[in-house]
């Protein structure tokens, strides 16, 4: 009875390790959500504020874009209970420029959310998130980036909260959608 039993554990927690570890690798039109490159999901599409009047979007604020080379507007919108950062350009190619850039600085694990370094200094702090520091008991955090990763469609840039750059994409991908719709 005990070999049976630990036999069947054995064999559950190799499956479980199997799958967690293979995880979900599928890709589709829009490229491997898992890796650092992108496209332009899609490229010809022009968004406007009036886009996120939809159901599933709750506003949050917006910021003002006076210091943001080329943006039109941002703000900050919740979808699926996270946050997303929403940034509208001019065109597509100033999407894929400048706002990748602005982007790119902010988002996943090596984002600069605070200090001098901060690109864009309008509302940092909410793009940031405080991180218990490990091991101390005593109050403290490390100041790590909210936004794991950010795509682009059209002339947006989407910033969207997520544990990795992977969940990141996947909440902006399905937001898109939503507002594609």
């Amino acid at each position: 009875m005990t070999k049976t039993f630990l036999l069947i554990t054995v064999l559950l927690v190799t499956i479980m390790t199997v799958n967690c570890v293979g995880g979900n690798q599928s890709t589709d039109s829009t490229g491997n959500l898992d890796s650092a490159e992108y496209i332009n999901l899609f490229p010809d599409k022009i968004y406007s504020e009036e886009n996120f009047d939809h159901p599933s979007v709750k506003f949050n604020k917006k910021y003002d874009v006076s210091e943001l080379p080329f943006a039109i507007s941002a703000k900050r919108i919740i979808f699926n209970k996270k946050y997303v950062e929403a940034r509208l350009y001019e065109t597509s190619d100033t999407a894929d420029t400048e706002g990748k850039t602005y982007a790119e600085s902010v988002t996943g694990p090596d984002g600069v959310v605070s200090g001098d370094a901060v690109m864009w200094k309008e509302k940092e702090r909410d793009r940031r998130k405080c991180v218990p520091k490990a091991g101390l008991s005593e109050a403290g955090c490390d100041q790590v980036a909210r936004y794991g990763g950010f795509l682009i469609s059209g002339n947006m840039v989407l910033l969207c909260e997520g544990l990795d750059m992977a969940d990141a994409h996947n909440l902006c991908q399905k937001l898109i959608e939503q507002l594609n719709e």
